[in-house]
């Protein structure tokens, strides 16, 4: 034990002293920054993975809604032809089905480029592999899109021709 009424063991006490207030000083900040580092770092990776996610949602979703648009419109395309409408209402159907096609093509070559984009970015595949099944699991407990028959659905006889439809005819 160092005698501390003695002078040459005066110099030696306190470096012991100081090195021990320096070490528990070091021990006490090291951790810290490192904890609020990966806590930061943490912060950024689950903004990130919050980002890509809503961007990957948004392009699947528009890609789902631009499907169901198509099949309708070539439901209602059918039902036009069946019905011998003529002029604006089938070409409408037709021109707006041919559109959502377009849109379609373009919208498939953004999802494309958006994988890209994001494995350089360092998005994990995982993050979109979420995203695909939500948006599966929101697909399949989705209601079928189904078109109407046409403007006068309750009165027109099932598409026949009103001059040649009566209830008379219903005795034969």
């Amino acid at each position: 034990m160092i005698d501390p009424k003695n002078r040459a063991a005066r110099p030696l006490l306190a470096r012991a002293a100081s090195m021990l207030l320096l070490l528990a000083l070091a021990l006490a900040i090291t951790p810290a920054p490192a904890a609020a580092q990966a806590e930061a770092e943490q912060d950024d990776l689950a903004s990130m993975k919050a980002d890509w996610q809503s961007r990957y949602r948004r392009l699947l979703t528009r890609q789902d809604e631009l499907r169901a648009e198509i099949e309708l419109r070539k439901q209602l395309y059918a039902n036009a032809n069946r019905r011998m409408y003529r002029g604006s209402v089938r070409q409408g159907q037709r021109d707006r089905m041919l559109e959502a096609e377009t849109e379609l093509a373009e919208i498939a070559t953004k999802i494309e480029s958006f994988m890209v984009d994001a494995r350089r970015a360092g998005a994990y595949p995982g993050w979109l592999y979420e995203v695909e099944d939500e948006v599966a699991e929101a697909r399949r407990n989705a209601p079928a899109a189904v078109a109407p028959d046409g403007p006068e659905d309750d009165e027109d006889g099932g598409g026949r021709n009103p001059l040649y439809d009566s209830d008379d005819d219903e005795d034969e």
